[in-house]
């Protein structure tokens, strides 16, 4: 019996995406080893995390780096690490609302929201820059950048306002070039997941930018007074974070996305399924879609009364085999196969 069956919760399959509202996902083997190495012993987390960051920093070859309690907490600790001598404003565009934006609100800050759904104009980012703004928030997924100014020119306007510009990429990876664009984009600090593809824990996360950024978001999470202070991870996640890092910067992600692609093509035999090479949010990872006319979305609900979880996109059921094990994969066609005779 493991830990799930002995709580009585039941286990889903992930054939959805690498999603924070079922666990991310899986860490690897030796993510794991690290994660119960630091659990072993005992030492100053502030240090540890300090020092780890600099380990990521030194491993993706940028300038600084900190360790963060996921991508929504490095928000909240940079939302923190902004607000001084009476800044408490973030300008964000409306077409990049999203729900982790509340890490803002939690940090005491307040939104200013700029544009319309389908787009900003750069007068609209200029006006409602002032000396209360503490920063600019920008979504870096697909559906919410292709909804308002460029990352580089919202960089541009801020920075001659000496404002700087955050950006939440949680899930922005695979490859890791995607996080350097960003910041060669303008991009003061950049906020990772340690879970999603990355095979971290999901639990922590990071952030890496310019050195005077991540040294007041380091700073945030010491200070008592700071809400960021109490989202500091513990050992466990911490080292397994750095070790994730490091594989991903020695290894890249070529094995995974080579056994992804040969899941994929499984589950397209198998299911008359197509394959998709580019996620909705732009990212080069597979995913199988099957044709299922308008009934896509009670399809869906039932699947996930049965434990199984799958996406929808343009009205297609969507398998990801990112997460899925072989043996899942086989059980899943099966499934599949008996609902559809």
């Amino acid at each position: 019996m493991d830990c799930y069956d002995d709580l009585g919760v039941k286990k889903r399959i992930n054939a959805w995406d690498t999603v924070s509202s079922i666990g991310g996902s899986r860490m690897k083997s030796e993510v794991m080893e690290a994660y119960f190495s630091a659990e072993g012993s005992e030492t100053d987390i502030d240090d540890f995390c300090e020092y780890g960051g600099e380990e990521i920093a030194k491993a993706l070859q940028v300038e600084a780096a900190c360790i963060t309690g996921g991508a929504s907490a490095g928000l909240l600790t940079a939302a923190c690490a902004c607000m001084s001598g009476g800044r408490s404003e973030f300008v964000i565009q409306c077409g990049h609302r999203n729900h982790y934006d509340c890490a803002v609100r939690l940090a005491g800050g307040k939104i200013v929201q700029i544009g319309i759904m389908w787009g900003t104009e750069e007068w609209e980012l200029r006006g409602a820059l002032s000396p209360r703004t503490a920063a600019m928030l920008f979504c870096a997924a697909k559906k919410h950048m292709d909804r308002g100014l460029p990352l580089k020119t919202c960089a541009e306007i801020t920075h001659g306002f000496g404002i700087p510009l955050i950006v939440d990429a949680a899930a922005q990876i695979p490859p890791l070039d995607n996080l350097y664009a960003y910041l060669s984009d303008g991009a003061d600090a950049v906020m990772v997941s340690g879970g999603k593809a990355l095979g971290g824990p999901q639990s922590c996360g990071f952030a890496i930018g310019t050195r005077k950024m991540i040294s007041e978001m380091n700073l945030a999470m010491r200070d008592c007074r700071n809400p960021s202070f109490l989202t500091v991870p513990g050992h466990g996640p911490a080292a397994a974070l750095v070790r994730a890092v490091k594989l991903a910067a020695e290894k890249g992600f070529s094995n995974q996305l080579d056994d992804a692609e040969r899941m994929a093509s499984f589950l397209s035999d198998q299911l008359n399924g197509e394959i998709s090479h580019v996620t909705p949010n732009g990212l080069k990872m597979p995913r199988v879609l099957l044709a299922c006319g308008e009934k896509a979305g009670r399809i869906k609900a039932k699947l996930k009364a049965d434990g199984i979880e799958v996406g929808i996109e343009n009205g297609k059921l969507s398998l990801n085999p990112w997460d899925l094990s072989a043996q899942e994969a086989e059980w899943l066609c099966r499934y599949l196969e008996a609902k559809n005779g």
